[in-house]
């Protein structure tokens, strides 16, 4: 059974996300990430059957919102704001990312 995760860099200047499928541990998750992003938050870690599936649907429907690479490819990096806004803004709050992948989930 494989797990969804979003995490991000609580120290970057940016507001960016990483939405990600992995079989590991939430231990091993960590120590992956914590080589290059050494104030890693975790915002979700949660079990489903259907992951690849979830990270598909989410990149999918935040494509306009991708970070993009040195060689301009889109990344599973999301940029979001803190905060919704009576502006209209097409990132996504992190509450809304969470709510999205929650209802994409098969358990």
């Amino acid at each position: 059974m494989s797990h969804v995760y979003l995490l991000e860099d609580s120290e970057r200047k940016v507001w960016l996300v990483k939405i990600g499928k992995t079989s590991n541990t939430l231990e091993e998750l960590e120590t992956r990430y914590n080589t290059y992003i050494p104030n890693l938050k975790i915002h979700m870690y949660q079990k489903c059957s259907n992951a690849e599936e979830v990270e598909a649907k989410i990149l999918e429907k935040y494509s306009g919102c991708l970070a993009e690479n040195n060689k301009n490819n889109n990344t599973e990096w999301i940029n979001y704001i803190p905060f919704r806004t009576e502006y209209y803004c097409i990132q996504p709050t992190i509450e809304e990312l969470k709510e999205d992948i929650r209802s994409l989930m098969v358990v």
